[in-house]
């Protein structure tokens, strides 16, 4: 109980849904950690999977506004991954 209880959002689960629930929410940890110890290939692949899912209108929605976080994230990646790919591989102009 004392480690729920210290958990803000493990005693919010606690107090709207029982122990075993707040258990589980400590027990999934920070979403932020698990992703900065991913491997760049996993977050690659899970990455290609998302931006597939893209549809349609939420792309024009992402040109129509390109200084919005989602389009701003985009077009970083996009910088990053043009400067590490030139670097691999110096033939991919």
């Amino acid at each position: 109980l004392p480690r729920i209880l210290k958990d803000p959002l493990a005693r919010q689960t606690f107090l709207s849904d029982g122990a075993r629930e707040a258990l589980k929410v400590l027990e999934r940890g920070d979403p932020s950690t698990s992703l900065r110890e991913a491997t760049i290939a996993a977050l690659s692949e899970a990455l290609i999977i998302k931006l597939r899912e893209i549809s349609f209108p939420e792309a024009e929605r992402l040109r129509e506004v390109p200084e919005s976080e989602v389009a701003q994230a985009i077009l970083d990646l996009a910088d990053e991954l043009t400067n590490l790919v030139t670097h691999i591989d110096p033939n991919s102009d």
